[in-house]
């Protein structure tokens, strides 16, 4: 399989490090080396110092100096009491202010919190990028005791029922590019016909994937031509004395799935109701 970007899939892109590994035939040194140092940040744990910063991308500290004094006055890098730099948010809000991005956290809302608060559920809503998924939205459930997702967050697309719900509605091209740029691991084979089975039902149905006792429930967002270009998914957590049942809070997730689709031009999928393993569905006569 070609390792070039996804083909005709605006939601898909492709992570850094699968990019084409031919020189570049322009290069402007002052961005290249902006981009590293934003890059060595967002990818380290811990706030780094100047000299940190110089040693890990071999440049002296004068250069790197030029450098964190532009991106730090331009608000995309802060400073620590100890002078070590860190990353702001500023990139998470420029990415938020993307247009298609813009628009769907927008349309998405006011439903997410209206059906958290009827089920009692948490919801988070991932995009695809590449291989893997980044959650943009994450609404709480009014409960005590709740899961969440950290807004930004990455994970492995195969390796997540929002991630499979996201590839399962993509062109075949685009799919097949982000499986070939998931690399080999056990399951591999069961999982792609995971995807095919969530093609045909509408949706995922997992438990214990995340941690044990949560059953993932994920559900697509389709723009206009019925490719996923988010994933609507609900970590259900049942209660002991519950308020709503799995079936009833997956039936409401699914319609305000179909709501945000609908506010952005797009149709769901015919969902196979009540909720259960796709795979279960696929080996149904």
């Amino acid at each position: 399989m070609s390792s070039e970007g996804p083909p005709n899939a605006a939601a898909a892109i492709a992570p850094d490090r699968l990019q084409s590994q031919e020189p570049p035939r322009y290069v402007a040194p002052a961005v290249e080396k902006g981009l590293d140092v934003l890059e060595l940040l967002a990818s380290s744990a811990v706030p780094l110092s100047q000299r940190g910063i110089a040693d890990r991308l071999g440049r002296s500290v004068p250069e790197v100096y030029r450098v964190l004094a532009s991106l730090e006055r331009r608000g995309y890098i802060a400073r620590g009491a100890d002078e070590s730099y860190f990353l702001t948010m500023k990139l998470h809000q420029l990415a938020m202010e993307h247009p298609p991005v813009k628009r769907l956290v927008e349309n998405a809302m006011a439903l997410l919190n209206r059906l958290a608060a009827e089920t009692i559920q948490g919801f988070h809503v991932c995009v695809l990028d590449g291989a893997e998924i980044q959650a943009i939205i994450q609404v709480d459930s009014p409960a005590p005791i709740g899961f969440r997702v950290r807004v930004g967050g990455r994970n492995s697309a195969l390796r997540s029922a929002s991630g499979r719900t996201l590839l399962a509605f993509q062109p075949p091209s685009a799919r097949q590019w982000a499986l070939a740029a998931s690399g080999e691991f056990p399951a591999r084979d069961r999982l792609i016909a995971r995807i095919e089975a969530i093609a045909k039902v509408g949706y995922e149905y997992v438990v214990d994937d995340t941690l044990k006792g949560i059953i993932d429930v994920s559900f697509p967002i389709l723009d206009y031509s019925g490719h996923a270009i988010a994933a609507l998914t609900m970590p259900f957590l049942a209660a002991q004395a519950p308020v709503i049942t799995l079936e009833e809070a997956a039936a409401m997730a699914s319609e305000t799935a179909s709501r945000i689709s609908e506010s952005l031009g797009g149709r769901q999928p015919q969902t196979i109701l009540p909720v259960r393993d796709p795979l279960s569905y696929a080996a149904s006569p």
